[in-house]
């Protein structure tokens, strides 16, 4: 996916295509409204006992009372459709709708990204 389709798509809540299609005509960066994560998942099938998964979202940092997280939306549909999550879902905070991240969330994304590949490792070398 491009940067703009991520942050349409994470943007709050799990997107629809009506909400992408509105959103694309807000940048000049190649948005995908066809398919979001919303969809991927309800047509996911359900996966074997054991298989893992990571969600996480890119979220406006301003308003900061915004409510809502597609990574938290993300994280029960993978659940609903039997993985475990490696982690909690995490919210990355962008400037405006198109990006970048937000001062420090660099930072955020790769510690969290370090933390699941470390709980990864310690989960493989107790379960093989």
């Amino acid at each position: 996916m491009r940067r703009g389709s991520v942050i349409v798509e994470y943007f709050l809540r799990l997107s629809r295509q009506r909400t992408r299609r509105d959103a694309a005509g807000r940048t000049d960066a190649p948005v995908v409204i066809d398919i979001g994560i919303r969809e991927w998942l309800d047509a996911a099938l359900p996966v074997p006992a054991g298989s893992r998964a990571a969600a996480f979202s890119t979220k406006i940092a301003k308003p900061s009372w915004l409510p809502g997280s597609a990574a938290r939306g993300a994280g029960k549909r993978l659940r609903r459709l039997g993985y475990e999550l490696a982690g909690d879902p995490m919210d990355f905070l962008v400037d405006g709708m198109t990006g970048p991240l937000g001062a420090g969330e660099l930072a955020r994304v790769r510690a969290w990204a370090e933390r699941l590949a470390h709980v990864e490792h310690d989960h493989l070398a107790h379960h093989v």
